[in-house]
C-alpha cells in the first residue's frame, strides 16, 4: 500500500497524466466537437470521417479515457499536496543544518554583525560548552510557493471538470429575420441581421450577429450585437459567435407536386421518408471555379453561385454533382431546386458552473509564483568557537 501511494503521488505519474490529457486536448481542439455525422463526412475524407466517428473523437472530452485521466491527475495532485504540506511544515520548524547549506567565507568575527550584514535583525542561538551556534530562517512563507502552485492547479482542474461535466450547452443557427427557440430553456432568439466586416485586403475581420433575446411568448428581454470576444450574457447563459456558413432555400417536388419547402443549411441533410430519400447540402460556392485540384470559390461575391449536393437512396449514394442556383435537379420522380443563398450565423450558448473556484485557483497560482520568485527562503547558520567563525547560508546576499 505504501508503494502504491508513493507511485500515485509521484511527479513521474503526474507528468505522464499531463501528457496524456494534453494529447487528448489537442485532438479535441483540432476536431470540432459535438457535430452530427454529416458534418464530418462533408468536412473530412471518407477514411478520416470514419475514424473520427468510430473512435468517437467528436466527443473526446466526455470519453472514459479523458475522464479517467482527469480523475487520476486530481488524485495525484491531492496526495502530493497533502504530503508536501507536512514536509514544508517540518522544514520550517527544524533547525538549519550545514549539510544542506553552503559554507561562506567571511572576514567578520562577530556573529551578530554577520547576521545583520545579511539582513537578519533577529537571530536564535544555542550553546554547547565553548561552542555557540547562531541560526535563523527568513522568508519562511516562501516555502509555500511551489505548494500553492500545486494547490492552484488542483483547484482549477477540479472546478473546471465540475463545470465542464455539469455545463449546459446548446446552439442556435439561422438566417436573418428568423426566430429560433433555445433548446433546454424557455427563451427564443430572433436573428435580426448578420454582417461581415472585411479588411482592406478583402480578408474577413469580424462576424457580427444582431439579435433579440425573447421569452417563450416572444416578450422582449434584451437586444445586443454579438461578435468574437463580445458575447451576450443573460441569467448565467453566455451567447458566443462561434461560426458561420451558407444556407439556401430548397423546394422539393414529387411528381411535380411541391411537398417540402424549407431553409437548407450547409453540411446538413434533409429526409424524404416516403421513399427513403436523403439529400445532403455538401457545400456552397458563391463564385465557383473548377481546377485540376478540385472545386474552389474565387470570392464571396455571387458571381457564379453553385451548390455541391449528394442524393442517397436506401443508404446508398446515387448522385453527387454541382448545381447552379435556380437549376432543377431531377432524380426519378423527384425535383430539387436551390434558391436564395445567404449566409447564416451559428451561436453557441453555454452555462458553466465552477468559474469562481477556477478563478480562486488562478489567484492562488499567482500568489505561489510571487512567493517562489520574490520570497525565497533564506537561512543562516553560524558556528562560533572562541574567535573562530564558520558561516553557512542558503540564498544569502549582503544587505547594502
Amino acid at each position: 500500500m505504501g508503494k502504491m501511494l508513493k507511485f500515485l503521488r509521484s511527479m513521474k505519474l503526474g507528468l505522464i497524466l499531463l501528457v496524456i490529457i494534453g494529447v487528448f486536448s489537442v485532438i479535441g481542439s483540432i476536431i470540432p466537437q459535438g457535430r452530427d455525422e454529416a458534418f464530418y463526412l462533408s468536412r473530412y475524407s471518407e477514411n478520416m470521417s470514419r475514424l473520427i466517428v468510430s473512435t468517437k473523437a467528436y466527443d473526446i472530452f466526455y470519453s472514459k479515457y479523458f475522464i479517467f485521466g482527469c480523475i487520476a491527475l486530481m488524485i495525484n495532485l491531492s496526495l502530493c499536496s497533502i504530503v508536501r504540506l507536512n514536509i514544508i511544515i517540518k522544514e520550517i520548524r527544524k533547525i538549519p543544518s550545514n549539510k544542506s547549506m553552503k559554507q561562506i567565507q567571511t572576514e567578520f568575527s562577530n556573529a551578530q554583525e554577520i547576521a545583520k550584514k545579511y539582513g537578519f535583525n533577529k537571530i536564535n542561538h544555542e550553546e554547547d560548552g565553548q561552542k555557540r551556534t547562531y541560526y535563523y530562517k527568513k522568508n519562511k512563507v516562501g516555502y509555500f510557493g511551489s505548494w500553492m502552485i500545486h494547490l492552484g492547479v488542483l483547484l482549477i482542474i477540479c472546478f473546471y471538470s465540475y463545470g465542464h461535466y455539469t455545463e449546459f450547452t446548446t446552439s442556435v443557427y439561422g438566417v436573418p429575420t428568423t426566430s429560433k427557440p433555445i433548446e433546454g430553456t424557455e427563451l427564443n432568439l430572433r436573428i435580426n441581421e448578420f454582417d461581415i466586416e472585411y479588411r482592406e485586403d478583402g480578408s474577413i475581420e469580424q462576424y457580427i450577429s444582431k439579435v433579440d433575446l425573447l421569452t417563450s411568448d416572444n416578450q422582449h428581454i434584451k437586444s445586443e450585437k454579438i461578435y468574437v470576444n463580445n458575447p451576450m450574457r443573460y441569467d448565467g447563459l453566455t451567447f458566443y459567435q462561434t461560426a458561420t456558413g451558407w444556407a439556401s432555400n430548397i423546394q422539393v417536388y414529387h411528381n411535380d407536386t411541391l411537398i417540402m419547402e424549407d431553409i437548407f443549411y450547409e453540411s446538413t441533410v434533409m429526409y424524404e421518408n416516403r421513399d427513403d430519400i436523403v439529400i445532403q447540402f455538401n457545400k456552397f460556392y458563391p463564385d465557383l471555379i473548377m481546377t485540376p485540384q478540385g472545386l474552389f470559390s474565387a470570392s464571396n461575391e455571387m458571381n457564379n453561385p453553385h451548390v455541391l449536393y449528394t442524393i442517397f437512396y436506401n443508404g446508398q449514394r446515387v448522385d453527387m454533382n454541382v448545381s447552379s442556383i435556380g437549376e432543377t435537379i431531377e432524380w426519378n420522380n423527384y425535383k430539387f431546386i436551390f434558391d436564395n443563398p445567404q449566409m447564416y450565423t451559428y451561436l453557441q450558448i453555454n452555462e458553466m458552473k465552477g468559474k469562481m473556484g477556477a478563478l480562486i485557483g488562478s489567484i492562488i497560482i499567482v500568489i505561489g509564483l510571487v512567493l517562489c520568485f520574490y520570497f525565497k527562503p533564506k537561512e543562516i547558520l553560524i558556528h562560533q568557537k572562541k574567535n573562530k567563525i564558520v558561516l553557512y547560508g542558503k540564498n544569502l546576499s549582503i544587505q547594502v
